[in-house]
């Protein structure tokens, strides 16, 4: 608890709303930004419902994490990001105070930094991008890694854009570059003195496009681009990854008979209730995809998206496919993963064979309680959309409809 920075009493704001969709997601709207997370929201907003000590706050929290059989990586992550947009503030309203306002997202940042493969590529690729004399645009610059390295890789001038408190850290990293020009805000909103050379951008999350990259990019396009610019990012498939997980593995994160027995005994309680309706549900869990390496891959990945970065983006679609097993097994998890080319020949994966050992992102998983056999050679169907409005993918998987008889 004391790598979380908060401290005192804090509640939910009261100027929220909330909304839960049919595939289990939450969606908050504050002031007109929407966040749309995970169920783990529904613990943090009833345990904040009141003003309470933070400190007793994260103890109720880690013990509901046990029994929702929510990893608590998933609730710390979901914190940060209650803080960094108001939804948790203190008693009188304010936004959470931190032991300095530049650091509210530090953990969230600290996880990139400590994820040297991406961090080393996305400045390899930069020192391959950017030339002599360029203007360079970071937008959501973060703690300015990124801008650093195009300051460093010969850039003229680099306007780097942050609208989080961490601004206040890049601030000061920037002092010793006389050629970085931090603009505090969002980059709807901003207009540049010039236009850039170069657009280098860090908005890909554990759902790839759910941290605004399309309508940033489409703007910057418009307003802040040279003609023919680069980007860093330049290329993004998105992919579909069918899996088939052992009971074993499944035990993670399903409510079974088994469990609901050893909390009997353990805890005196009886939590047969939940199993009607959470026993059965399909639901998202994020995990480090590095961490599935030893499940069964059901059938070959399944190419959803595939986005030229360098030009305006249309990142909306609706997919069918059906596929063949590449072996027995049960239809039963479904896995959203990325690659992304920084340039030519400098690619990063969260596909979990390729995933690096550090990777700080978390690909949701899609656990399907409602799970069929499969042998191999049987056809099944994967079925995915995704909208900019939604902010998140929907998937899923299903057998064939049977021919209608003639």
């Amino acid at each position: 608890m004391a790598r979380y920075p908060v401290s005192g009493s804090l509640r939910r704001s009261p100027d929220i709303a909330v909304h839960l969709d049919a595939s289990d997601q939450v969606r908050l709207t504050i002031k007109g930004e929407e966040l749309v997370v995970g169920r783990e929201a529904l613990l943090i907003l009833d345990v904040f419902r009141y003003t309470i000590p933070s400190v007793i706050a994260l103890t109720q929290l880690r013990e509901l994490s046990k029994v929702a059989r929510i990893p608590w990586e998933q609730i710390e992550a979901t914190l940060k990001r209650f803080v960094t947009y108001g939804i948790l503030c203190d008693g009188s309203g304010k936004l959470v105070p931190t032991r300095e306002s530049s650091v509210e997202s530090a953990p969230y940042h600290i996880a990139m930094l400590n994820d040297r493969s991406r961090t080393s590529a996305y400045l390899d690729a930069i020192q391959a991008t950017v030339r002599e004399g360029d203007v360079v645009l970071d937008i959501g610059t973060g703690t300015g890694v990124l801008a650093m390295g195009a300051a460093r890789s010969g850039a003229r001038r680099v306007y780097a854009i942050e609208r989080g408190q961490i601004a206040g850290l890049a601030a000061r990293m920037f002092e010793a570059f006389d050629n970085i020009t931090l603009i505090r805000g969002s980059s709807h909103d901003v207009e540049l003195p010039e236009k850039a050379d170069v657009f280098v951008s860090e908005l890909l999350g554990d759902e790839p496009l759910g941290e605004g990259l399309p309508s940033s990019a489409n703007d910057a396009f418009k307003r802040h681009l040279k003609p023919g610019a680069r980007c860093v990012p330049s290329h993004l498939k998105v992919f579909a990854v069918p899996l088939t997980l052992t009971s074993e593995q499944l035990a993670v994160w399903t409510l079974t008979d088994e469990m609901v027995a050893r909390w009997r005994e353990w805890y005196g309680l009886d939590y047969s209730v939940l199993l009607p309706e959470v026993g059965a549900a399909n639901f998202i869990v994020h995990v480090f995809p590095q961490a599935l390496r030893e499940v069964a891959l059901l059938a070959e990945p399944v190419v959803l998206l595939d986005l030229d970065l360098a030009q305006p983006i249309d990142a909306s679609y609706q997919q069918m496919v059906t596929l063949k097993a590449l072996r027995a097994g049960r239809a039963n998890g479904l896995l959203l993963a990325m690659e992304v080319e920084l340039s030519p020949g400098i690619v990063l994966s969260t596909h979990p064979h390729h995933a690096t050992h550090d990777n700080h992102w978390r690909s949701p998983l899609w656990l399907h309680r409602d799970s069929f056999w499969l042998e191999a050679g049987d056809e099944f169907e994967v079925h995915a959309a995704y909208r900019v409005e939604w902010g998140r993918t929907r998937m899923g998987l299903h057998l064939p409809h049977p021919a209608p008889v003639e």
